[in-house]
């Protein structure tokens, strides 16, 4: 009978041997990386439950009612062109091609309202002197609701009926510009298209869409029920990607479905077949050769290309104080 148990142990690991050679092969650690990351995804899942969870039970609050401080009176005058810029502060100076995009606008004619969203007490926010003259306004903001929200922020400063021809939304993840005469030209080109909103590139994540980074909204659409109404009701989300979800990517079909017109400056110049991926980072040497005078910040500090990215910067970027890693420190205004 012993005997019979034997082998009847025998056949049973002989055949679980066959069994398992007829089927893949994965290793222990394999396994357990896999699991890993699967319990990773379900804990993302979980938080982003969590997360739309507070959308519905708890809705937040609106974009203006955020603490802030008015550190720069806005002006009373009628201006053509005005441009609400995002940036984010960790530290009390300001990055340091925000303050000099910020100023190139100013000598192209574009007037700036400055938004700093921070977690910094407001008054230790440092607005270099030279800069702080030619602001048409500035605000200093509790950092929450990332960039949609301080630009909805700033929106509800103003009156939009003051500016005449053109809005522009821009946030500090686009570092630059790279080249002056670069950039006049694009806004030569902004100028004269007939579009009723711009952008400067399309990604193509869930569909094709502008990306937020820098927005242009012409007369017709600034100046109609449509866009105020959307500036004036949005909220400041708790996470990123639920002001990705929400705002950027649905923007765009939005405004189509209004009726109004959009176009990217640097449209697709990919070669690649579908699913194409966001050229702001993957083909960044194409559009700086086809004009586009800035670099993601995030090329800078995340891509494998970084430090060929870095050599287009001027040196005082390079040497901030805080590094580069500083620039990267956008994460609470920029998509």
């Amino acid at each position: 009978m012993g005997g019979d148990k034997r082998s009847l142990r025998t056949r049973y690991k002989t055949f679980r041997k066959r069994l398992l050679s007829m089927m893949p092969f994965i290793r222990r650690s394999r396994h357990e990386r896999i699991v890993a990351r699967v319990d990773r995804y379900l804990r993302l899942e979980r938080k982003s439950n969590e997360m739309f969870g507070f959308l519905f039970f708890a809705p937040p609050a609106r974009a203006d009612s955020a603490r802030h401080t008015v550190v720069v009176p806005l002006r009373a005058h009628v201006t053509d062109e005005l441009c609400i810029f995002v940036t984010h502060a960790a530290a009390p100076q300001l990055k340091a091609h925000v303050v000099d995009h910020v100023m190139a606008l100013c000598d192209l004619g574009v007037e700036v309202l400055l938004v700093v969203n921070t977690d910094l007490e407001p008054g230790v926010i440092d607005i270099p002197a030279t800069m702080k003259c030619r602001l048409y306004g500035g605000m200093i903001r509790r950092n929450i609701g990332f960039d949609f929200a301080a630009w909805a922020h700033g929106y509800a400063l103003i009156d939009p009926q003051a500016v005449r021809r053109r809005l522009y939304l821009i946030n500090d993840s686009i570092v630059g510009p790279l080249d002056d005469e670069a950039y006049q030209l694009l806004l030569r080109r902004i100028r004269d298209s007939s579009a009723d909103f711009l952008g400067l590139t399309c990604n193509p994540d869930s569909h094709e869409h502008l990306q937020s980074f820098y927005l242009v909204f012409n007369e017709a659409l600034l100046h109609s029920p449509v866009f105020d109404g959307f500036m004036r009701n949005v909220v400041n989300m708790p996470s990123k990607q639920t002001v990705v979800d929400t705002y950027e990517i649905w923007l765009t079909p939005f405004l189509v479905r209004q009726g109004f017109s959009g176009e990217a400056m640097f449209p697709n110049l990919s070669r690649e077949p579908a699913p194409r991926r966001d050229e702001s980072l993957y083909n960044w040497r194409q559009l700086v050769a086809a004009g586009f005078p800035f670099v993601k910040a995030k090329v800078l500090t995340e891509s494998p290309e970084a430090e060929e990215a870095r050599g287009l910067l001027p040196e005082r970027y390079r040497s901030m104080s805080t590094g580069m890693k500083s620039i990267q420190q956008h994460k609470k205004t920029s998509s």
